[in-house]
Formats: C-alpha cells, sequence, structure tokens
C-alpha cells in the first residue's frame, strides 16, 4: 500500500471518529458530583465544587443554627461545614456520620457540606431535570434547581453559596 493511500485512509477514519464524538456529546448537560448524604443523593454542578476532603477533625459551633455542623481547618483555612440534611429538614442521623465534605467555592464565599459518600462525576442532561416538587418548601426549594428523573436533588450551587440564611453573623450576649 502507497504512502498516499494509507494517508489517504487514515484522514477518512479521523473524520468518522471526529464526527462520532461531536455527535455523541450533548450539548444541554450539567457536569455533576454526585454524593449521598444519609439516605438523600445530591448532586451539585463541578464548578461550584473546589475540592473532596476527609474530615478528620472539626469543631462544633455552639449557639449556631442546627444545619452548622461546626468549623474545619484545610491547609490553614477555616471553613464552615454544613449539614444539608438538616437544612433540608432532615433530622441528624446519628447512625451515619460525615466521612467526607465538599468544599464549595463562588466568588468571595466559600464553606464546606457534609456527606456521607462520593458517588462520582457524571453528565446529567437537562431534559432529565424536573422542578422541585410542591411538598418541598419555598425556604428549600431555593437551593434546588431540581429532581433528576432518579431522584437525585441537583443543588443550585450559587443560591447556596450566596445565601444570606447559611451566614452566620449574631451575636449573644453573655
Amino acid at each position: 500500500m502507497s504512502q498516499d493511500k494509507r494517508s489517504l485512509i487514515l484522514e477518512e477514519r479521523a473524520e468518522k471518529l471526529a464526527k462520532s464524538l461531536e455527535e455523541k456529546k450533548p450539548e444541554n448537560v450539567a457536569d455533576v458530583l454526585k454524593f449521598q448524604l444519609h439516605q438523600e443523593i445530591f448532586a451539585i454542578e463541578i464548578r461550584y465544587v473546589a475540592e473532596v476532603c476527609f474530615l478528620k477533625e472539626f469543631t462544633p459551633l455552639p449557639c449556631t443554627p442546627a444545619f452548622v455542623y461546626g468549623l474545619m481547618n484545610v491547609r490553614r483555612q477555616v471553613f464552615a461545614i454544613i449539614d444539608l440534611a438538616i437544612l433540608f429538614g432532615s433530622q441528624k442521623s446519628t447512625s451515619h456520620k460525615p466521612e467526607r465534605v465538599i468544599i464549595l467555592k463562588g466568588g468571595n464565599h466559600s464553606f464546606a457540606v457534609c456527606t456521607t459518600a462520593i458517588l462520582g462525576v457524571e453528565s446529567i442532561p437537562f431534559s432529565l431535570i424536573q422542578p422541585p416538587p410542591p411538598t418541598i418548601a419555598e425556604s428549600q426549594s431555593v437551593y434546588l434547581k431540581g429532581i433528576t428523573t432518579e431522584g437525585v436533588a441537583l443543588l443550585d450551587g450559587a443560591s447556596l453559596i450566596d445565601s444570606r440564611q447559611l451566614i452566620v453573623d449574631e451575636e449573644i450576649d453573655g
């Protein structure tokens, strides 16, 4: 086989492969990190995820709302740890302790959320995301983009990070 014919065959193969990759890539998808917290499965767009780390040591913070799990130090940066299960109305679980945290960052704000398991990164087509059900309170649904057909709660990273409700800035009289 001549060099010209070989080059022509390779070019044709490359074009076919490039076209098939373009056709398979959906345009309207959310690239998310899926995680579990107790019995619930959540997902958040990876653009809001700074890192995932083990929850080795943390300091409980007295006189804060129940959803504030505590504080942790990661490489000399202190992050508040938020328990999304409590924020969304579940009770604190004593049988499933959080093993890891997901550090979320956006703008000038950052904090960590508890998780009992990291399930992986995947792409979810927006067509599979339904609005939050009407049974979810408005104070909680503001943090949700929707629910997938598989029952995964897709968090609204921007709403979580920019939320004034999650900022604890009160003083107590002592």
